[in-house]
Formats: structure tokens, sequence, C-alpha cells
């Protein structure tokens, strides 16, 4: 199994250093502009199965990298930002202190998702990827959060546990190849 993973197109919460989580935000022009350029590196590139969060800035993103590919874009609820609650719209200077990527102090916020419940999302949804299409090309367009347990799921958990560093820019792609017997521990089990 082939994976590329894009992280969205850059947003006005992205520019002002706001928490995005789940709240609903578009791309800016900037970030349309990262789409399209993110599109090119791709346009040689076919895709068996192309998979998207539900969020505007996501699925909007893997239109524009769709453009000109027969494929349908299935939006997924499991790739959506992870959720952080009564945090969302703040600036990231303003979070209290501890580290919401920790997998140690797998802190949650206030009606939003822990660290833990992230993980336990996106592991299951990837070993779900690798049992139903094993041969398949996918494309996955979600968030940055979403990068760091795919990067751990992929690459293993970094020795620093430093899990904020695995965040990916905007529009950036990564690509992984596979194997789908490989079984895959999740930190939290």
């Amino acid at each position: 199994m082939e994976i590329w993973y894009v992280r969205h197109g850059q947003t006005d919460w992205n520019v002002e250093g706001r928490i995005q989580g789940s709240t609903d935000i578009p791309l800016n022009q900037t970030g349309i502009e990262q789409a399209y350029q993110v599109k090119q590196q791709l346009d040689q590139e076919s895709f068996d199965l192309v998979l998207a969060s539900p969020l505007l800035r996501a699925y909007e993103t893997a239109k524009i990298i769709c453009l000109d590919k027969a494929v349908e874009i299935k939006g997924d609820e499991r790739l959506k930002e992870r959720n952080f609650g009564s945090y969302e719209g703040t600036l990231v200077k303003a979070m209290p202190v501890g580290d919401f990527w920790d997998l140690k102090q797998d802190l949650c916020p206030e009606n939003g998702e822990s660290t833990r419940m992230v993980f336990d999302r996106i592991y299951a949804f990837l070993d779900d990827l690798k049992k139903l299409y094993p041969s398949h090309k996918i494309l996955l367009v979600a968030h940055g959060g979403i990068a760091i347990p795919l990067r751990c799921y992929m690459e293993g958990i970094p020795e620093t546990k430093a899990l904020r560093s695995l965040i990916i820019h905007n529009c950036e792609a990564v690509h992984y190849q596979v194997d789908p017997d490989q079984i895959v521990k999740n930190p939290f089990s």
C-alpha cells in the first residue's frame, strides 16, 4: 500500500496563530495557492482512493489537488482535526502550561479530545486502510494535528517525545510505502 498525506492549505487562523481544531475555517488566498502548488507536485500521481477530512480547509485542498483526476473524494470523519474544545479560537501562545501532544500527560481540553483519543482514532483508521486497501495508492488530506499520530504510526515514536515537531507545514506532502501485514502498536495500548 502506498499513502500520500497532505496537510490542508493556509487559513487566516493559521496566520493569526489560532487553534482551529474542529472549527470549520476555509482556506485563505495563500492556502488556495498552496493547494495548487501541491496539485502540481502530485499531478503525475494517480490515486485509487482519496480520503479527506470533511472540514472545509482540508476538503477544499483535496478538491484542488484532484481537479484533473478521475477519482472521487470521500470525506472521512476520522480525519477531522483534534477537537481542542474550549481552546478553539484562542492563540496558541495563550495555551496553558503543558503539552497537549505529550503521550505521558495525555491532556484533554475541556469538551475536547485527549491525546489518547486522537491516537486511538488515527491508529484504528490506518489499520482499517491496511485491511481494506492493501494494494491501493491512497491520498489522505487532513490536518497538522492528524499528521502527529500518522507519522508516529509510520515512522515510530520519536526518542525526544517532542510530538509537536511532527506537525507538517501547510500543503506539505509526505509519502509512505506501507506493508499491510506489519502490525503497529498503539503507544496507548
